[in-house]
């Protein structure tokens, strides 16, 4: 499974300059954060930002006797920066970025920037599933913001039967406005693979071998720069 979103990042600096300025901070056995570079390639880079977390575990025996010990963890945030928009993949995040984008800062002089968009969930769907290697159908819709004329507003989340679901939201929205939130696309019924499209520029691929997993990966990318022009 992987899990997606991508951010328009502006950088100041060009993608061989952010290689280097990335190797002046990779992780290392004695490093309390820094980047693994991956991959450098001519429009883009892949590579992991970890973050080493020591705590001191404290515990009490029945009889009232402490006890500590050190636990290690790692937090991983494997990315991508490209020179085309939206300019930031992020792929399985971690929980908190803040450290990942603050080192980010530091590597470029401060000036990264970052900042979250949004994408038209039926354009980038439309465009997608035109150019999927596999014939999709949208199986579940999530829309919001459904508006009605004394102020009110409604959610709702449309499973298809055997039809379309995006064609069932539309019937139910009947003309109000709305925005489409979520889209889960699947191959055909009864399969287990899914792709789920989200607004806030995201996706999660659940279900595929790792080289279908690969191939869908690229297309997301591809449509979705395409719908967000």
């Amino acid at each position: 499974m992987s899990r997606v979103r991508w951010l328009e990042a502006e950088w100041g600096v060009t993608l061989r300059q952010l290689a280097n300025a990335l190797k002046t901070e990779r992780f290392a056995n004695d490093s309390s954060e820094g980047f693994v570079i991956d991959r450098i390639r001519r429009d883009s880079i892949e590579a992991r930002y970890i973050q080493r977390i020591e705590l001191t575990e404290v515990v009490m025996d029945p009889f009232g006797k402490e006890s500590s010990y050190q636990r290690l963890s790692f937090n991983e945030q494997a990315f991508i920066v490209s020179n085309m928009n939206p300019g930031l993949e992020l792929k399985n995040g971690s929980r908190s970025l803040q450290p990942f984008f603050s080192l980010l800062s530091q590597v470029t002089d401060f000036k990264f920037a970052v900042k979250s968009i949004s994408v038209d969930v039926d354009a980038w769907m439309a465009a997608f599933m035109k150019k999927s290697p596999s014939k999709l159908t949208p199986d579940a819709v999530q829309v919001g913001g459904i508006a009605f004329h004394d102020g009110a507003t409604a959610r709702a989340i449309v499973k298809s039967g055997r039809g379309d679901a995006s064609a069932a939201a539309k019937e139910i929205v009947a003309g109000k406005p709305y925005v489409v939130e979520k889209v889960r696309l699947r191959p055909k019924p009864g399969t287990k693979g899914t792709i789920l499209l989200s607004s806030n520029c995201a996706a999660t691929v659940t279900g595929f071998s790792i080289h279908e997993e690969s191939v869908l990966l690229e297309v997301l990318r591809e449509t979705l720069r395409r719908a967000i022009e």
